[in-house]
């Protein structure tokens, strides 16, 4: 399918962990609130603030007294503990309520984090389309900005049929897209009191990038005939997969800094710095070209949970890497439980991994093996046992500063028990056959 033919949209919630706190406690709203996760050897650090606490400075990353002495009103919400760990759950079963009403929508959804999905609204622009629709009253687009120009300018194209290069026909698509997203919107917060935004475009990464434009509780999409003007200005480091070394390394290599930039390079050029494969993606995303399908994901593709032991609360002996180890399994197993009841499935492989300081260096390891048993107990003896076996020890001691567990590669349990049911029935449709064949045998021969 053409990139021109499809509607992706990014849904994104508002600050999203400082909302579920203000849904739980009403005392919070309209006032200026972090979100604070407590470290055992400093004061609490800020994992999310809402919208009043930023425009104050308040930022991720945080400490409290930063925060308090930026905006001295700021409330702040406690991340609740399990087992000495963060527990994340209220904000996990808050996502998925809010993914169960995209869900409702389309099934090409998307879950890029508690927070993200990406919603594929091709065939649900294509039957609105059916329709006859050709008029985009403004009314049905009251939250909605347009990258390049006004909504209004933007509708009134439209509606004027100056089909340019096939743009009319694609920002028409964009558009209904649009009040899709605004119903979508709307639907999230009447049904869990929960406020969103959205990016809406061609591609996934387009989507992603318009999202954030005009937030909070707002939408924002990016037409086709717009993209070479944003680039020009968009530093590279916004596109996925050019914010760290890589993008460094194009930077520097081709001199640049910004996307735009890149259409001076063809892309025989681009694979001869690069290679062939990077010099295509680089020469795509130039032009907003990105293929990569919204492949259908309403539920994690692993279940992981892990504990960081920085500066003085490192782990130096046996008994404190096995009791974290415990408390991990204890929180995987349960997941796990919880996770087969409401999914039907079972995982069958689960990875360890844990960092060591050796000579002052960050060592970090992993090792992936077979998931035996959902038993807490088993759980934590068999990844222990991979610890003591590939930690190394110096004087005797661990220096463990980081310890992690991740379970995946689900199988489904409804289908290996309808195939078994089907073997086993089929296995008693052929007994019977036979018993029948062989009663038939011996009437014939009597």
């Amino acid at each position: 399918m053409s990139q021109k033919m499809r509607v992706i949209a990014l849904v994104d919630m508002d600050c999203f962990y400082c909302q579920v706190e203000e849904k739980l406690n009403p005392a919070l709203q309209g006032k200026p609130v972090a979100v604070v996760q407590y470290n055992l050897w400093r004061e609490g650090g800020i994992i999310a603030a809402n919208y009043l606490a930023k425009e104050k400075g308040v930022t991720k990353g945080m400490w409290m007294h930063e925060a308090k002495d930026l905006c001295p009103e700021i409330q702040f919400a406690r991340v609740a503990e399990l087992r000495g760990r963060a527990d994340l759950t209220k904000y996990r079963e808050a996502g998925k309520q809010v993914a169960n009403v995209l869900n409702s929508f389309t099934n090409l959804l998307e879950r890029a984090s508690v927070d993200e999905a990406y919603l594929d609204l091709t065939e649900a622009v294509k039957l609105e389309l059916m329709k006859g629709i050709s008029n985009i009253p403004l009314e049905n687009l009251k939250t909605t900005h347009v990258v390049g120009c006004d909504t209004s300018d933007f509708i009134s194209n439209i509606g004027n049929n100056e089909d340019t290069d096939g743009f009319c026909e694609d920002d028409l698509k964009l558009a209904i897209g649009g009040i899709i997203v605004e119903k979508i919107r709307a639907a999230v917060y009447e049904r869990t009191g929960y406020r969103c935004s959205a990016g809406i475009s061609h591609n996934k990464i387009l989507a992603k990038l318009v999202c954030g434009l005009h937030k909070p509780n707002k939408q924002t999409i990016l037409p086709q005939n717009a993209i070479s003007q944003y680039f020009s200005e968009l530093p590279l480091r916004k596109i996925k997969r050019l914010g760290g070394k890589f993008g460094k390394k194009v930077a520097e290599e081709l001199g640049i800094q910004y996307v735009g930039e890149l259409l001076k390079f063809s892309d025989k050029e681009l694979s001869k710095k690069f290679d062939a494969k990077t010099g295509q993606w680089l020469y795509n995303i130039a032009r907003g070209i990105d293929n990569e399908p919204v492949s259908p994901k309403l539920i994690s593709k692993s279940i992981s949970c892990c504990k960081r032991f920085p500066g003085k609360n490192a782990l130096f002996k046996h008994k404190d890497v096995e009791h974290w180890m415990n408390e991990l399994g204890l929180e995987v197993s349960e997941r796990l439980e919880k996770d087969q009841e409401e999914n039907s499935r079972k995982a069958k492989m689960i990875t360890i991994s844990f960092t060591q300081e050796i000579n002052k260096n960050d060592v970090s390891n992993s090792k992936t093996c077979r998931l035996k048993s959902y038993d807490a107990k088993k759980i934590a003896e068999d990844a222990l046992q991979v610890i003591i076996k590939n930690c190394k020890k110096l004087d005797g001691l661990y220096h463990v500063k980081y310890l992690g567990l991740s379970v995946g590669n689900f199988e489904d349990i409804k289908q290996k028990k309808d195939i078994k049911y089907f073997l086993a029935r089929k296995n008693t449709q052929d007994m019977s056959k036979i018993e029948s064949q062989n009663n038939e045998s011996e009437c014939d021969n009597s």
